[in-house]
């Protein structure tokens, strides 16, 4: 039990941590109240199928197609080396896989960064553009 609630604790500190790195570190515990006009379905339908929500299709599209492209690679490079482990002694071959698995772990945290580096600008892009204010 211990160690689950260290994890979680490091996960609760991550959270805050990155809200605290944008510059936005807020809680605010009215945006966790139930609103009925929250539950209109035609405000579901503008902003799933408005142009926010079509970027963020597109964005979430991207980000799959670029995991899965690294993934890919990564077994198509390492696939003489996967199916060699069933000829390794058993203490070796767990221990190739978990470097294995640290490298594919890497290598593909390594995109979302890439990701993670295009997406932060946008999304603030977009927040001064909703924020900016109209000429009168």
């Amino acid at each position: 039990m211990g160690a689950c609630q260290g994890h979680l604790f490091t996960c609760f500190a991550a959270a805050l941590a990155s809200q605290a790195l944008l510059g936005t570190f807020q809680f605010n515990m009215t945006l966790i109240a139930p609103k009925a006009s929250r539950m209109n379905p035609m405000n579901w339908v503008k902003r799933t199928f408005g142009l926010q929500g079509l970027t963020e299709l597109g964005k979430s599209i991207l980000k799959v197609v670029l995991v899965g492209a690294i993934g890919w690679w990564m077994l198509s490079d390492y696939a003489r080396e996967i199916a060699s482990l069933g000829t390794e002694d058993v203490g070796n071959a767990i221990a190739h896989t978990g470097r294995l698995a640290a490298v594919f772990l890497l290598v593909l945290s390594f995109g979302l960064v890439v990701v993670a580096g295009v997406d932060i600008p946008l999304q603030a892009i977009q927040l001064m553009r909703k924020l900016k204010m109209s000429r009168q």
